[in-house]
């Protein structure tokens, strides 16, 4: 179970609902008010991560370069292209062009993981908070 405190408003609403429920029944109101506050707390905490990631957690190109060589055992740019288990891994891709951030970026979410400053952005499953916010209401 998770240990993070709930938000204030949140608590207060699950207290008025214990204290109601003690004399009178719950009805199905009282528990849409409970998860409209709910939703809205984390439509905003979602919106607040995201901006912070923006600004925060953008990789620069040479942290993606080390990592993308990192992750096929070679020092630069020369090895990278001759290495023999890079050109099995992109048999079959267009032309890489190594100039652009672009290609860098590519490569990192091919291999690596999805970019730092991508992980809260609509239309992809990319997160476990993102998926909640892609499936709340799609049912």
């Amino acid at each position: 179970m998770k240990t993070t405190p709930l938000p204030p408003k949140v608590q207060e609403e699950i207290s008025k609902l214990s204290q109601k429920s003690q004399n009178h029944p719950i009805t199905s109101t009282d528990l849409e008010k409970l998860v409209w506050l709910v939703i809205e707390d984390s439509d905003r905490i979602l919106k607040i991560k995201s901006e912070n990631l923006s600004k925060n957690k953008q990789l620069k190109i040479t942290e993606i370069k080390e990592a993308i060589y990192k992750r096929f055992n070679v020092k630069d740019t020369d090895e990278l292209k001759k290495s023999e288990q890079f050109k099995m891994a992109t048999d079959g891709m267009d032309k890489l062009n190594f100039n652009q951030k672009q290609t860098w970026e590519m490569l990192y979410r091919k291999w690596i993981d999805i970019l730092p400053d991508e992980t809260i952005e609509t239309g992809f499953l990319l997160s476990s908070t993102s998926v909640l916010a892609e499936g709340s209401g799609n049912q």
